[in-house]
């Protein structure tokens, strides 16, 4: 979360791997879609925010370099 805040303050990502928040990113939605198929709430929710946060950084990533 902190890094989260920082970023979208800062606009800086250039010590943050893009290969490696893509990689992040896409474990967190497949575990989130995991989660949903057999309908367990904490999968669901723990994976929810960790998407969204690492979401938020990989477009500040894509974005702003």
């Amino acid at each position: 979360m902190p890094q989260v805040i920082k970023i979208i303050k800062t606009k800086g990502t250039k010590d943050i791997s893009l290969l490696m928040y893509t990689i992040l990113t896409t474990g967190f939605f497949f575990w989130l879609t995991y989660g949903l198929i057999i309908k367990d709430i904490p999968i669901i929710l723990a994976n929810t925010i960790s998407f969204s946060l690492a979401l938020t950084v990989l477009i500040f990533k894509i974005k702003h370099g």
